[in-house]
């Protein structure tokens, strides 16, 4: 179906051999030397880090001071420019429609470098390495969109497999990874070129999987897994994707819910924690209905061991919460009024209402549902104990574990609004205390504000480093305990208490980090 393009990696074998040394490694060293690292006599609790990097859309056209209405591509003709055209900087333009110079890409793997890359455990790359199809005068090609991913690929190499101590990095496919974009199937010709290029990261084990749907398992540290999704068997904008409910051998995305099932019934026999990591996140927007509806409710089975779903594609620092129970009533209810299936627009208001209502249902289906338990559970008692009934008026929202998801969608290297980058700390213990093990902690979120660095530093030669600054931890910005679903369920309920005016003031300053503080003023309300 597409020409398979064969790219040449002798320029980085010595980095290859690195990384395939590590992935070749025993289970065992690994351990000892995790082990090793996180040994601390003052305090008892072990933490790690790991860096969630997504959306870079590296673009080959960029040219520093292009017309913004040319996606950065074209140079104002001198006799007819016009001092009221806009025209790109050197790092991007943040809210414009344009792509990713590989400056920024560059200047964003040097900040890690010097900031994260010894404290880091392990990354996750969730997806989208080449620009988008804007440019009609340059319109994408498909050899041309393997040779970005190529290129990011080496420079995510160089700097995570270039010394004795190479880091895991676990990478995911994009919707914008292939061409045409979103259309992917299974056994795609496309899919031996990123088996090639990511040969150090693919578990020789995994080689068979990820070469008929382009996922993969592979654990990346002592007793946690990481599941890499191929989230476009999925989507709806992929006519080769059928509705996951049709349980036929040729359905990519029945194949590959019954993989994720087995990966997680393997992962619990093992005795592993696991993550699930994809580029597109889990939506009625983007996904058909049963592979929503299948994806929430094989999680939900899976609870004590799936701590946690990253995935970025929105560009937009936000969380999805899901409730099983809740699909199960939505698919049970009869419509009054035609189809009541809310369309999801990349319109900031209209999405950021939409986020509000999610979490508004949330919260008012625990309650009601946890109404309904207590009652359930009281007639029980009352039936054993012969008593008369007995209501707590308390407000009180329990929460079953076994049946609500969360997702974490993390914001963009892509400077629709401004470049993002985002590290995760989790509880890392011993095996033999293995109730904590893996669990979320918290996240900190860095924002590089590039209009203040081309406004400051894009006529320098040579250019200064590029910064990343903490926009926010969310232990300490929003009061989080941890990452865990109580606590995502209890922060949805504080976020849309809108009689409260500090609820309302949270809300503001949530809804406003969404966009890295780049649409104050339009989202205050």
């Amino acid at each position: 179906m597409k020409t398979i393009l064969h790219v040449s990696i002798s320029l980085i074998s010595v980095l290859a051999i690195l990384c395939l040394f590590w992935q070749n490694s025993t289970k065992d060293n690994r351990n000892v030397l995790l082990v090793n690292n996180y040994k601390d006599s003052t305090n008892t609790k072990r933490f790690g880090y790991f860096l969630q990097i997504t959306d870079a859309h590296l673009d080959d056209h960029y040219r520093d001071g292009a017309t913004v209405k040319s996606g950065c591509h074209t140079l104002p003709k001198r006799h007819v420019h016009s001092k009221h055209d806009t025209l790109c900087g050197t790092m991007g333009m943040p809210g414009e429609r344009m792509d990713v110079p590989s400056i920024l890409i560059e200047h964003t793997l040097d900040w890690i470098r010097r900031e994260w890359r010894d404290k880091l455990d392990f990354v996750i790359w969730t997806g989208d390495n080449s620009r988008h199809d804007w440019d009609e005068k340059h319109r994408r090609k498909e050899r041309k969109v393997l040779e970005l991913n190529k290129k990011v690929t080496d420079m995510i190499i160089d700097l995570f497999c270039s010394n004795e101590n190479p880091i895991p990095v676990v990478p995911v496919i994009g919707n914008n990874d292939v061409q045409p974009h979103n259309l992917i199937g299974l056994h795609d010709d496309v899919l031996p070129f990123f088996e090639k290029i990511w040969d150090h990261w693919i578990p020789k084990t995994e080689k068979k999987s990820f070469l008929k749907g382009g996922y993969f398992a592979v654990d990346v540290v002592p007793n946690i897994r990481v599941l890499s999704m191929n989230t476009m068997f999925f989507l709806k904008k992929n006519h080769l994707a059928k509705d996951c409910t049709k349980k036929k051998k040729k359905n990519p995305g029945y194949q590959h819910l019954k993989w994720y099932k087995q990966q997680l019934n393997k992962a619990r026999t093992d005795g592993m924690k696991v993550y699930v990591v994809g580029h597109v996140p889990p939506s009625p927007n983007d996904f058909l209905d049963g592979c929503l509806n299948d994806y929430v409710s094989i999680t939900s089975d899976y609870s004590d061991i799936v701590l946690g779903h990253f995935y970025g594609h929105l560009n937009m620092d936000h969380f999805l919460i899901y409730d099983t129970r809740q699909e199960i009533e939505k698919r049970n209810r009869k419509p009054s009024r035609g189809n009541q299936s809310m369309t999801i627009q990349r319109d900031a208001k209209e999405y950021v209402s939409w986020l509000k209502d999610m979490y508004r249902g949330i919260v008012d289906f625990e309650n009601k549902y946890s109404s309904r338990q207590r009652r359930k559970e009281q007639q029980q008692q009352r039936q054993l104990l012969h008593q008369k009934p007995i209501y707590n008026s308390q407000k009180e929202i329990l929460i079953n574990n076994n049946s609500v998801v969360v997702v974490h969608v993390a914001p963009s290297v892509f400077p629709i609004y401004m470049p993002a980058i985002r590290i995760y700390r989790y509880e890392y213990q011993q095996p033999n205390n293995n109730t904590a093990y893996g669990k979320l902690l918290d996240f900190s979120q860095y924002v590089a504000n590039i209009s203040k660095y081309n406004e400051e530093n894009g006529h320098k030669d040579p250019l200064p480093p590029l910064s990343y600054d903490l926009e926010y931890n969310t232990s300490e910005l929003y009061g989080l305990p941890d990452l865990s679903i109580n606590s995502y369920v209890q922060f949805s309920d504080i976020l849309t208490q809108d009689s409260r005016r500090e609820s309302k003031n949270l809300w503001n300053i949530y809804s406003n980090n969404i966009f890295m503080k780049t649409l104050n003023s339009t989202l205050d309300y």
